[in-house]
């Protein structure tokens, strides 16, 4: 089997063990588990995105020394102390939730302050470096990984032990696997403060059998729910079926196509991970230039760029006058859902939110058996997954009727589009 078809999630699962070995391996001392465990996501999110194995020495250095001293000149502060809280992890969808919620949003900053004789501090920071120490003797994890964990180890020990969460009962957010959201669920969940997750996008890998830090999770489906019930440390976790609160908005785009240089707009969503194996042997260009032949000079292609991956990749349309490359933040993904008669992508997030909009949308992939860490089989009753040109040509041309929306609707987001309703009444009862 050629390299570009190694398992994507059995290299995740594989580095997730090795560092769970590690972990446990610290279970004697509980603070150096509990400091350990804030950095372990973070550590396994850099072979989730395929991080080049680059660390520049010298400014690791010099930021090394920037936050030891802020260790002991600054304290962590919510900028929102409130009965419930949002925690702002991407600020254009938490503020909506915010403003449709009525509840606050917070975010963890850091206030100068004059430092005093603390021997708690100087204890911990000495935890500190040993830990690192610990990370950097350590044989089986990947260095670069490790070195880029550092920094953010400490600053999660400092959250941990320095911030005040006086005065909030509930905290909601949609991360709970990062150091700084991990240190603060954590201290929460110390302290009586109730904490629950929400969930902004599909979790459908082999990666998602993983832990939840928060003490609720409210779900969007059975699909996503059953991957993190099949991870055993979940088992105190209080699942609470609701749905996609971010996607409620999706209810007020409507599908309305037009004709661009008397051409129907076809939208393909490109993603990141081709080069990791996720897909199979036949990349985004492959299925492109498959639309584009099937298509012929029927309609307009819109390529919208996902935000980690190179629009340079498709460099070659350009100068194309039946195709725009659209780099992120260039036009809102809802526009583009609302004026396209068709809508492509191999398994992007974005299909899944256009199915919400229009009927006509569907997953691309000649090869499905071939993909990494995405079943087509949990979804393909409900999404047309289109494996041959004769099959994209039967929906291109009208004559064979995609899956109906509804359908996926209520098997998939089944809240939708209330889920917001619903949370606000589940946050006021926990």
């Amino acid at each position: 089997m050629p390299e570009l078809n190694l398992s994507y999630a059995g290299r995740l699962l594989s580095e997730r063990e090795r560092f769970d070995a590690f972990l446990n391996g610290s279970k004697d001392e509980e603070k150096d588990y509990l400091y350990l465990s804030m950095v372990r996501n973070l550590y396994l999110s850099f072979e989730e995105i395929g991080i080049a194995d680059d660390v520049n020495i010298i400014k690791f250095f010099f930021s090394f020394l920037k936050d030891s001293i802020l260790f002991f000149f600054t304290s962590p502060k919510l900028s929102t102390l409130e009965d419930i809280v949002i925690l702002n992890v991407y600020f254009k969808y938490d503020n909506e939730l915010s403003k449709r919620l009525q509840f606050p949003l917070t975010e963890i900053k850091l206030e100068k302050n004059v430092w005093t004789k603390n021997f708690t501090l100087i204890k911990e920071y000495s935890t500190f470096l040993k830990l690192t120490l610990k990370l950097l003797l350590n044989g089986t994890l990947k260095r670069a990984y490790v070195i880029k964990c550092i920094i953010p180890l400490l600053r999660s020990i400092l959250i941990y032990n320095k911030l005040s969460l006086k005065g909030v009962r509930k905290i909601i957010t949609q991360r709970d696997r990062y150091p700084e959201e991990t240190a603060l669920i954590l201290k929460a969940k110390k302290e009586g403060v109730k904490t629950l997750r929400i969930e902004p996008y599909p979790s459908m890998g082999a990666y998602n059998r993983d832990s939840i830090i928060c003490d609720y999770y409210f779900y969007p489906n059975e699909i996503t729910a059953g991957f993190f019930k099949a991870y055993p440390g979940n088992s105190s976790v209080k699942f609470i079926k609701g749905g996609f609160p971010y996607w409620d908005f999706l209810s007020e785009i409507k599908h309305a196509p037009i004709l661009l240089n008397d051409r129907k707009i076809i939208s393909y969503w490109t993603q990141y991970g081709q080069e990791m194996g996720i897909f199979g042997n036949k990349g985004p260009q492959f299925y492109i230039d498959e639309i584009l032949s099937v298509g012929g000079d029927d309609y307009y292609l819109y390529i919208k760029v996902h935000p980690l991956d190179d629009p340079d990749n498709y460099s070659k349309y350009k100068d194309m006058k039946n195709v725009r490359v659209l780099r992120h933040g260039e036009v809102e993904n809802g526009h583009i859902m609302s004026i396209s008669e068709f809508s492509f992508s191999i398994n992007s997030f974005s299909s899944f939110e256009s199915k919400h909009v229009n009927q006509n949308v569907f997953f691309i992939n000649y090869d499905p058996q071939l993909a990494r860490d995405f079943d087509y089989s949990l979804v393909d009753k409900y999404i047309d997954v289109i494996t041959d040109r004769k099959m994209l040509a039967a929906f291109l041309t009208g004559s064979r009727t995609p899956k109906d929306s509804s359908k996926f609707i209520e098997y998939f987001n089944p809240s939708f589009p209330h889920s917001i309703d619903q949370l606000k009444k589940v946050v006021n009862e926990i």
